[in-house]
């Protein structure tokens, strides 16, 4: 199933989850690298950080070991709570800012150097995007990186068919690359694109559901996690795999030599479509 407003606890509170991202995160750190050689990044804000992941904010974790400055944004008060919560079990800090509307965030202009966002877009579905992709614009001084579902791999009608109620809670237009192409040449004038393509080229298909089953072979797991809160259920299992990644990490590493394809073949198998533009 889909991560939506309705469920996400479950995501975060799945001990499978941090692996089930990992792979996104072995890429995503990719391009971190790429920003802070290139760009000098120090600060980095992550908005919306809600998306594909269960525990929103786990792909600034790599910048934040970095010594990057991170803020993490979210519009649901407990959601931003557990964000911390499970930050603070890391052992890592970051700001977290809870956001009512999104194009109008309480930032100066070009407070980060990096403003960046994992196939979140759709999640605000009632309200106009063009504002909140210019207020994004705003704050960001140097790089702007977003990604979206990619509505042309092979498994996304597949996906549609299998979970129908889930495409109730996002809004497909906010994912479609013409429509995104058409408002970011409008609001993101005083950027140049540097750079366009598909993320999460992966042997597995774009299904994008709780990724338990997928991953129990890989590492075996049966604690069930059944709480609505976090001050007292104890994650050990989750939190140090979190916190030592280093042999799974080893594995995906060999496995983005799929990012590698060309874009002809990834368009049509990569989860994900990404721009990255700089000002």
């Amino acid at each position: 199933m889909g991560i939506n407003d309705d469920n996400w606890k479950e995501f975060f509170l799945d001990s499978n989850e941090g692996l089930g991202t990992l792979y996104d995160r072995v890429l995503l750190e990719t391009y971190f690298q790429k920003f802070i050689s290139q760009h000098g990044i120090k600060n980095v804000l992550d908005c919306p950080s809600f998306g594909l992941h269960g525990f929103s904010g786990i792909g600034s974790i790599y910048l934040a070991r970095m010594g990057i400055s991170v803020t993490v944004c979210d519009n649901n008060q407990e959601r931003l709570e557990w964000i911390e919560k499970l930050w603070n079990r890391i052992g890592l800090n970051a700001d977290f800012v809870l956001v009512t509307d999104y194009s109008r965030l309480a930032f100066d202009d070009r407070s980060f150097d990096l403003v960046w966002n994992l196939a979140a877009l759709w999640y605000i579905k009632n309200e106009d995007l063009t504002p909140i992709l210019k207020e994004l614009g705003r704050v960001a001084d140097k790089c702007l990186f977003m990604s979206v579902h990619n509505r042309r791999q092979l498994f996304y009608p597949v996906w549609k068919r299998l979970e129908p109620e889930f495409f109730n809670y996002v809004r497909e237009e906010y994912s479609d690359e013409k429509f995104l192409n058409s408002i970011f040449g409008n609001v993101l004038d005083e950027f140049d694109l540097s750079e366009k393509g598909y993320l999460v080229t992966t042997p597995w298909p774009g299904l994008i559901m709780k990724k338990g089953g997928l991953f129990r072979q890989i590492k075996p797991s049966d604690t069930k996690l059944q709480t609505l809160g976090l001050i007292d259920i104890e994650i050990p299992e989750y939190i140090d795999y979190l916190m030592n990644e280093t042999s799974s990490k080893k594995i995906m590493n060999k496995l983005l030599i799929f990012e590698k394809l060309p874009n002809l073949l990834k368009k049509y198998w990569a989860h994900l479509s990404y721009w990255v533009f700089i000002r």
